[in-house]
């Protein structure tokens, strides 16, 4: 039992020198792989027939799922691919910042404010906010 007790120690003096942006990182690498693992699971396929499907070596694919891996966008996109699944989500669920011009709704020719103004849109809720300078047309 004292042995535990050392490495419990150790592990609990090591974590607590990690900072959060270190540790942010790494958990995200340990998601991502566990991902690759699941969909390659799902699918059937081994590190092997995974890396001749993408033409990479084996090594690599192993050093996906070690979670040691930093990750680029162009690789995470070839993986998604590859498996048919999706890693990382891009979708746009905050406000994006507008500025002058025209503002058009729903991809549509309606101009629903012109003039000079700021503001964003809740790609959530489609709601649109302007600052009170605007000209307000809908």
């Amino acid at each position: 039992m004292k042995v535990r007790t050392k490495h419990s120690s150790v592990i609990a003096s090591i974590l607590s020198e990690v900072d959060e942006l270190s540790q942010r990182k790494s958990d995200n690498r340990m998601l991502l792989a566990h991902k690759i693992y699941v969909a390659m699971k799902n699918m059937n396929l081994t590190q092997k027939k995974l890396a001749e499907k993408m033409s990479k070596s084996e090594s690599e694919v192993s050093d996906w799922l070690s979670g040691d891996r930093n990750f680029t966008i162009e690789l995470l996109t070839e993986i998604e691919m590859a498996l048919n699944v999706k890693l990382i989500d891009t979708t746009i669920t905050s406000v994006m910042p507008i500025s002058s011009g025209m503002l058009h709704y729903n991809n549509t020719n309606k101009t629903i404010a012109r003039g000079s103004y700021t503001g964003g849109i809740d790609c959530a809720s489609k709601d649109i906010f302007l600052s009170s300078n605007q000209k307000h047309i809908a």
